[in-house]
């Protein structure tokens, strides 16, 4: 009787196991059927790619950190409009976020909040954003920017919780500077296509989307990751992974000059003088890249050398060189005198130049970031932005330990430790030394690179220190920013 019960249970099972099959089947196909008759084929395919997204970033949260990476930088919604109701970036930032939440809890048994002096700053000056809505000249336009900021912010803690080793540091930088490439590569193949805008006098190539945005931002974001790729080469052996990296550099520049940018040039010099100072054969690069300046100034188009050479034109007076911009910051050091607390609001510098009340009306933006920065959120926001930046450069330029210093005693993974954490801040120094002078001509302050520098800084430190920890076992004291975790 009870083997009879056990066959009949099994033969249950197996049918409810069937019915279960044939109604995922109809399901299926009435789904598809309805689909294809109403909705945009785009939009199922990324319907599906969310659907499996989900999946696997549950399960694996750094994969997770990856798939949102190539979102946030691709902004499939901006490429394929029809994608843009599936809030794929909001929807997958939240699960990555959710995710390493859940997996930090269960494997460490406890929840942090960095707990470093940069991000502590990072959340204040979201919090005078916040403020600084309140009184802004354009409520819609701030409330945009604190949206996308905080996407930001989400983005900067996950990076802080999954980049824990050296191996996942490496390949998601890897993973940043090929996604600057498809920008750059998105970019190359709408200006040769004929999708290049003629402004100034010139084509200029600008970005298919807002992460590249316009000639100047394309500019400045292409040649700030220059550096960071020029690490990647010299740290990698591989030598496929070497002819990738060069390749790449080499569409970099190419687009940068394609833009036809000053402060992009500009840019791309400074950077170009980080990577030379930390040369370990620092007169010969500087002969080398000087060479190199000269001969691709004969190579480039005639109305690329008339556009650059404007900047030292003179029979104009700054107001034309700096195609007006004079004025525009006249008005901006207004707004920081006449608005000295929480300034005309985070992002409605436009709407407070046209306004009038600061000067002769013009629509148009700041076109330089410390401007905008004491113009929109005030001198408290400023003094706690330009905190953030000190602090991060100083972690960057604090000397290693001298229980570091190598000798004959230093093994092959401490020396590798010490080559790795040398390169990369000094990739990132130039980076940032890039940013600071893009910043001189261009409204950048929410521009992502910053921030995403700024996780790559506390994370680098954090993963070093731990490191030294783990192979020498030393008592160094290890100052309070490379350990951001604090339990909860």
């Amino acid at each position: 009787m009870d083997t009879y019960r056990d066959h009949r249970t099994r033969h249950d099972v197996v049918r409810q196991s069937h019915l279960f099959w044939v109604f995922l089947l109809l399901a299926s196909m009435i789904a598809g059927t309805v689909s294809a008759l109403f909705l945009p084929p785009v939009l199922m395919i990324g319907l599906v790619l969310v659907l499996v997204s989900v999946v696997v970033i549950m399960r694996y949260p750094y994969v997770g950190l990856l798939i949102y990476l190539a979102i946030f930088m691709l902004r499939p919604g901006e490429l394929y409009p029809a994608l843009e109701a599936l809030r794929m970036e909001r929807i997958v930032g939240i699960l990555v976020l959710v995710a390493t939440i859940i997996r930090h809890k269960r494997v460490h048994g406890y929840l942090f909040f960095p707990n470093d002096t940069g991000t502590k700053l990072l959340f204040a000056f979201l919090g005078i954003m916040c403020a600084s809505w309140v009184t802004s000249y354009d409520a819609e336009e701030t409330g945009m920017i604190l949206e996308s900021f905080l996407k930001l912010m989400v983005f900067y803690v996950i990076i802080i919780y999954e980049l824990d080793t050296k191996e996942k540091f490496n390949f998601f930088l890897g993973a940043f500077i090929l996604m600057i490439g498809v920008i750059a590569f998105l970019s190359f193949r709408d200006y040769y296509g004929g999708g290049a805008i003629y402004r100034m006098g010139i084509q200029r190539a600008i970005g298919r989307t807002s992460a590249g945005g316009d000639a100047n931002s394309l500019a400045g974001t292409l040649a700030t990751t220059v550096p960071l790729a020029v690490v990647f080469l010299r740290y990698h052996r591989n030598l496929l992974i070497r002819l990738f990296t060069v390749g790449l550099i080499g569409l970099l520049l190419l687009m940068i000059v394609n833009t036809g940018s000053r402060s992009g040039l500009l840019t791309l010099i400074v950077v170009t003088g980080a990577i030379v100072w930390f040369s370990k054969y620092r007169a010969i690069s500087t002969v080398v890249a000087g060479i190199l300046f000269v001969a691709s100034w004969f190579v480039i188009p005639d109305q690329y050398q008339a556009r650059y050479t404007t900047m030292f034109d003179e029979g104009r007076n700054a107001d034309d060189i700096s195609s007006g911009r004079i004025a525009i910051w006249e008005n901006g050091l207004r707004m920081a005198i006449k608005k000295p607390v929480l300034g005309v609001g985070a992002g409605a510098f436009r709407a407070a130049n046209r306004s009038g009340d600061f000067g002769p009306s013009k629509d148009m933006q700041a076109h330089n970031l410390y401007i905008q920065l004491f113009a929109t959120v005030g001198i408290i926001g400023a003094v706690v932005w330009l905190w953030f930046l000190i602090r991060m450069l100083k972690q960057l330029f604090r000397p290693r330990p001298p229980s570091t210093d190598e000798d004959e005693k230093t093994s092959d993974e401490a020396w590798d430790n010490n080559r790795w954490f040398d390169l990369m801040r000094e990739g990132i120094i130039g980076t940032l030394a890039g940013l600071m002078i893009s910043g001189m001509f261009g409204h950048s302050l929410y521009r992502y690179t910053w921030y995403l520098m700024a996780a790559f800084t506390l994370t680098l430190v954090t993963i070093y220190y731990r490191n030294i920890r783990k192979d020498d076992e030393t008592d160094e004291e290890i100052e309070p920013e490379t350990k951001p975790a604090v339990e909860t």
